[in-house]
């Protein structure tokens, strides 16, 4: 029997998000900036990071899918709102806001390139076809 190799990223993910929610502490989602982010850039430190309140009193939408994380954020004081689209291999951590407890993840510069290859990928597949059929 062939094994399937799964990250456990989107796992622990959800479940220190779940265990946030239940204790009733917000939790916080710490993402490395990649231009495959969907994001307002403004928010972007100095060790090119952002973090995210992902309280579901502050954002709509949350899903927590294997390959990304989206979302709708407010911004502004709720004045603008922005669809958030974050690859996994972009989080950088989760933790609880009021114990600081939860997961720092290392980011892997090979799925990085990853996703570059990727949007290449598609780029070129968006691409018009160069032949065209004659009749």
């Amino acid at each position: 029997m062939l094994l399937k190799s799964v990250s456990s990223k989107p796992y622990i993910v959800r479940a220190i998000y779940e265990w946030c929610t239940d204790c009733g502490y917000d939790p916080q989602l710490v993402v490395f900036f990649h231009t495959s982010c969907i994001l307002p850039t403004q928010f972007i430190d100095a060790d090119n990071e952002v973090i995210f309140n992902i309280n579901w009193q502050a954002i709509k939408n949350l899903l927590i899918e294997d390959d990304n994380v989206t979302f709708t954020a407010s911004f502004d004081g709720g004045m603008t709102s922005q669809d958030i689209y974050i690859p996994m291999a972009c989080i950088k951590g989760i933790y609880a806001l009021q114990t600081a407890d939860g997961m720092i993840f290392d980011i892997n510069m090979q799925e990085l390139a990853n996703l570059e290859n990727f949007a290449v990928n598609n780029d070129k597949k968006s691409q018009k076809p160069l032949l065209k059929r004659l009749k």
